[in-house]
């Protein structure tokens, strides 16, 4: 998806339980902010930032879901169109570990096309290592990159959505290639002279 500067954009999106701290990711990277006290997200917010890539700038739209029970019905709106998605748990809260798979299966199910995921273990400054095991198992089960991030301390979150910015540069780098051989062939399948 291109936007009117010709630059390539993307959707991402955040799925997780709520006060696993979503919000603080997105607004670390956005606006280098930390808020002690974030209020859970009603529905969801949406950020937008370009990123360079070695590819060339990347237009990256983030959707931050809500994570409460009684808005998972509208999340398979904002799964429409996303290049990304970005699971996170939290090692002082368990359940958001277990969950992970009630998050995968939604996405599952709503599915359009390709997606890059990434497992996010954010409060890594806890220091609380038994819920890191079982987050890096589930990310390996589904072949899902792991990361541990921090958004209180700015921990890797500038690497995760700099990795994701790659990963969706080289897809749609490939994507193009791949169309432009399309038109090529479709040239010359035309182009057979006859009469």
């Amino acid at each position: 998806m291109n936007d009117q500067l010709g630059i390539p954009s993307c959707k991402v999106i955040l799925l997780g339980n709520t006060c696993v701290g979503k919000t603080s990711i997105v607004l670390q990277f956005y606006k280098a902010l930390f808020q002690e006290q974030g209020q859970p997200t009603i529905g969801a917010a949406y950020f937008s930032k370009i990123i360079d890539t070695p590819k060339g700038k990347l237009n990256m739209n983030v959707w931050d879901s809500a994570g409460q029970e009684r808005f998972r019905s509208i999340i398979p709106m904002y799964l429409r169109g996303a290049s990304g998605v970005i699971f996170v748990c939290s090692p002082d809260n368990v359940e958001s570990i277990k969950d992970l798979n009630v998050w995968k299966n939604l996405l599952d199910k709503n599915q359009e096309n390709k997606i890059f995921g990434y497992i996010v273990m954010n409060k890594c400054d806890l220091n609380i290592s038994d819920s890191k095991t079982l987050a890096e198992a589930f990310a390996k089960e589904n072949h899902y990159q792991f990361f541990e991030t921090s958004a209180k301390l700015n921990i890797n979150i500038t690497e995760l959505f700099n990795k994701i910015a790659a990963d969706i540069s080289n897809e749609i780098i490939f994507e193009s290639v791949r169309s432009d051989e399309s038109q090529i062939r479709v040239k010359n399948d035309n182009s057979s002279g006859c009469c």
